[in-house]
């Protein structure tokens, strides 16, 4: 190389040198409030790009929060739950538009539509949400939320409490999602008695719509027991869903599992003692025939679940007796129920949980979760959707709209905290 050329090569290296610098102080020394062209990356900007190129992540981290403070589902449920009034028009649209709920479906539990009463109770119970007490939980994002299921669907499974959270997933995220009565996937096997709900992904402006009208996004399916009551066995489609102790279905659900990245199962509210667990009605036998039924859920799921799914166990909350004397949350856990007259047998709840929640830990198996929604709702007496009549049921929108949050918050803290075991589980499914 030439004298002269490499002189040149220098002098442009000084030149270059001497251009960032000038750039440096005039962006440090000149204010350029929240122009977005001159904004450096942000902590929550870091996160969403390196996020980014692992599975579909859809969350992002807030203001101070950090991943090593993410809520995880066994420290979510300490909390309280903080008063924040719904200032709307005593009317259902202001109401509803005030909390950005957009049901398609008149559902039974929408408390605040029966008379003005229920309305100023609706509102008031609506005004509570649950708050961790040492972790960071993420935002909710319905959108984006809606939009992560059009390409990952989810499937609720079990009685009309788990009915409950579907209705209420479906009015937080009805204004991305439309009701269908078919999709392209056939989740019933092709029988014609299985009702499923379901709901596609279809943003209003249309904008990144690859999957509506294409598969649901959203659906739920009734069984009551999981299993028939006759023979403790998993129901196929076109088999009959067996006896059924109240009213309710028994629908085949395990035909639709291989169509959903998240599934939501639960059961509990419609085992009691019955002569057909066995001759003495007791107690004992009734838990021998839920640990059976069960273990046919869990040893066909351990089969058949891929690597890139994951399950849901939902805990079981328990009724209030006499719930009309409740008005607000309670602070602290109220004595539970003992089997006594107007409690049902909600006490057996926390027994057929721990059934579930002892294999969870002893497999530690990172596609099942026990999802534990129980010790925070057992907190809201106030919430029930017919005081004195339905003390088990509670009112929409109230707290099961926040295991919807917690549900969304955990999806999304695993893809930001472990993007790269689900990157990898991905690409092997």
């Amino acid at each position: 190389m030439s004298t002269s050329t490499s002189n040149c090569c220098q002098l442009t290296k000084v030149i270059l040198l001497a251009l960032g610098g000038i750039y440096l102080l005039w962006y440090v020394g000149v204010p350029h409030g929240d122009d977005p062209r001159y904004q450096l990356p942000s902590a929550t900007t870091i996160v969403s790009i390196t996020g980014s190129k692992y599975k579909d992540v859809f969350v992002s981290l807030q203001g101070d929060q950090s991943l090593d403070r993410l809520c995880t589902v066994d420290d979510f449920t300490q909390g309280e739950w903080v008063r924040t009034p719904v200032k709307s028009r005593n009317n259902a649209h202001s109401f509803e538009s005030k909390l950005d709920y957009f049901c398609k479906k008149d559902f039974y539990h929408r408390c605040y539509l029966r008379d003005d009463k229920e309305f100023a109770r609706g509102k008031e119970i609506a005004g509570w949400h649950w708050a961790p007490s040492n972790c960071d939980k993420l935002e909710f994002d319905a959108y984006e939320f809606a939009k992560h299921l059009g390409k990952h669907p989810l499937l609720l499974v079990g009685d009309s409490i788990t009915q409950l959270q579907y209705e209420s997933l479906s009015c937080l995220l009805g204004k991305y999602m439309d009701v269908v009565s078919r999709t392209k996937t056939n989740i019933t096997g092709g029988d014609p008695s299985i009702n499923p709900s379901q709901l596609v992904y279809a943003p209003e402006d249309g904008a990144d719509d690859e999957t509506a009208d294409k598969a649901p996004s959203l659906a739920y399916l009734r069984s009551d027991h999981l299993v028939r009551v006759d023979d403790l066995e998993l129901i196929a489609p076109h088999e009959q869903e067996g006896k059924l102790f109240t009213k309710g279905h028994n629908y085949a659900w395990v035909q639709a599992v291989e169509h959903f990245d998240y599934i939501v199962l639960n059961t509990g509210a419609h085992w009691h003692k019955n002569i057909e667990w066995g001759e003495h009605e007791s107690l004992e036998e009734l838990m021998e025939a839920f640990r059976q039924g069960m273990s046919h859920v869990f040893a066909h799921l351990k089969e058949v679940i891929q690597p890139h799914q994951r399950v849901f166990i939902r805990s079981t909350p328990y009724g209030h007796a006499h719930c009309s004397k409740y008005t607000k949350p309670a602070l602290k856990p109220l004595a539970p129920p003992t089997g006594e007259p107007g409690e049902y047998e909600w006490h057996l709840f926390p027994l057929f949980d721990q059934v579930w929640k002892e294999w969870l830990e002893k497999e530690r198996d990172p596609r099942f979760t026990f999802f534990d929604v129980a010790p925070m709702t057992n907190l809201r007496p106030d919430a029930h959707s017919r005081p004195d009549r339905d003390c088990l049921h509670t009112c929409l929108p109230g707290p099961v709209d926040d295991w919807n949050h917690f549900l969304q918050h955990e999806i999304g803290r695993r893809l930001l905290q472990e993007p790269a075991q689900d990157q990898s589980s991905e690409a092997t499914a």
